[in-house]
């Protein structure tokens, strides 16, 4: 009780956060539904398809240098210390260099195409392509945006947004239905562009486009070490499905979707959690330089992401058996889905990673990162010497991945925020 009064009397625990909170729950839910539904109707092969092409997404952010998030750390400190003007200036910054940053990606691009045996010749191919670099050029706006919903009222038109994309996600089912792969491709398209859209139309700082020297350098100086940081752990989060596609099949990819899009789901509550608490936590640190205070967020979004988890766990355990009658051509993911649903109870291994971000802890920040690349790696090597079946290497290796690094991140963050001395 007494861990639940202090979480409340700092603040950070208010009725806009319970909005937020339950908008990503709807959202978390329609997307469950929408995606199996998806399932129905189009062959594991090109879901794999998607699947693949969906990687460039992760790489393409290498453009962002870190601007971006060096303005999500420094744009509620600067807030916090009523350093108006200065917030401005770099967010009319970040603003310009995200616009700048999209001409990266016609580089990387031949190299996506050679590394991954592009077909020119194959339509879905050349579709998937086409709605991934029309996907990357939109976020670049989009995830500038969204780091400048910082305040309570903010926050409250992003539950807002999520929930009229939520509606949106499920009124475009039929796209699906009657026009399968396409359908999906059209689908995803339309949902990234709206969200630029809303964004836009809401969005809570209005700055014109600039890029100011001192204020990108500074920018590059934080943000930095928080990118490479939030880079490698998205490409080792993409290490399963790079396993699977070197020692099995496009097929095999497709048949893991389903493990791909529940554990995307269900990383929606911690992160959802991570978004909102994370400038309050930049604004207090902002006002007050105290550490000690903010160990109560850390340990109650912990306990709350593994109580909540429970549940999620149990539900996809025990309804994966269903898959069989309700998404035949996905028979064979059951064993998978059931494998992969003991790693949600560690989704939230990222939730305590915060801490190092607005504490600026970057040694901390690369330790963590180093472990979670070791721990990722050497569990699917040492996982295939029991397991020949490039699926359940991959499925057990997340279990292990996510469970190690969320008592490790949460060890870590204690003794961060406990200690006399900043590193």
């Amino acid at each position: 009780m007494k861990l639940v009064k202090n979480y409340f009397s700092a603040s950070f625990l208010d009725l806009t956060f319970f909005r937020y909170l339950s908008s990503s729950i709807f959202g978390s839910i329609i997307s469950l539904v929408t995606g199996f539904f998806t399932y129905r109707y189009i062959e594991p092969s090109l879901i794999g398809i998607w699947a693949l092409f969906s990687i460039l997404e992760v790489y393409s952010t290498f453009s962002r240098l870190g601007v971006i998030n060096g303005l999500g750390r420094e744009l509620p400190y600067l807030l916090g210390k009523n350093k108006l003007d200065e917030a401005k200036k770099i967010a009319s910054t970040a603003l310009g260099y995200s616009i700048l940053s999209n001409s990266f990606l016609f580089i990387i691009l031949p190299v996506f195409i050679y590394s991954f045996e592009f077909d020119p010749n194959n339509s879905s191919h050349i579709c998937s392509l086409l709605v991934i670099i029309f996907r990357v050029l939109f976020s670049s706006y989009t995830n500038y945006l969204s780091v400048t919903f910082r305040t309570g009222e903010s926050f409250i038109d992003l539950s807002k947004i999520q929930n009229v994309l939520s509606g949106i996600k499920l009124l475009s089912l039929p796209l699906v239905i009657y026009w399968g792969f396409y359908g999906l491709l059209l689908r995803e398209l339309l949902l990234s562009l709206l969200e630029m859209v809303f964004f836009h139309i809401k969005r809570p700082l209005k700055v014109k486009v600039g890029l100011e020297k001192i204020s990108f350098l500074s920018l590059i100086k934080v943000g930095f070490p928080l990118f490479i940081v939030s880079y490698l752990f998205g490409i080792i989060e993409t290490f399963p499905r790079l396993y699977i596609a070197k020692f099995g099949t496009i097929s095999d990819l497709g048949l893991f979707s389903p493990v791909i899009i529940i554990l995307g789901i269900a990383v929606i509550l911690p992160n959802s959690i991570v978004s909102y608490m994370y400038p309050k936590m930049s604004y207090e640190f902002g006002q007050h330089d105290n550490k000690r205070k903010l160990w109560d967020v850390v340990k109650f979004t912990a306990l709350i992401s593994l109580l909540s988890s429970i549940p999620m766990c149990l539900v996809v355990y025990f309804v994966a058996d269903q898959v069989t009658w309700l998404f035949p051509k996905y028979t064979a993911s059951v064993p998978y889905l059931k494998i992969s649903a003991f790693s949600l109870l560690f989704i939230g291994y990222k939730s305590s990673g915060l801490t190092f971000s607005v504490l600026k802890s970057w040694n901390v920040m690369i330790l963590n990162s180093i472990v979670f690349l070791l721990v990722s790696t050497f569990s699917m090597f040492i996982i295939q010497i029991y397991f020949k079946d490039a699926l359940e290497v991959a499925s057990y290796s997340i279990i292990i991945t996510y469970g190690f690094m969320f008592f490790f991140s949460l060890g870590l963050a204690y003794f961060e925020l406990h200690k006399k001395t900043k590193i």
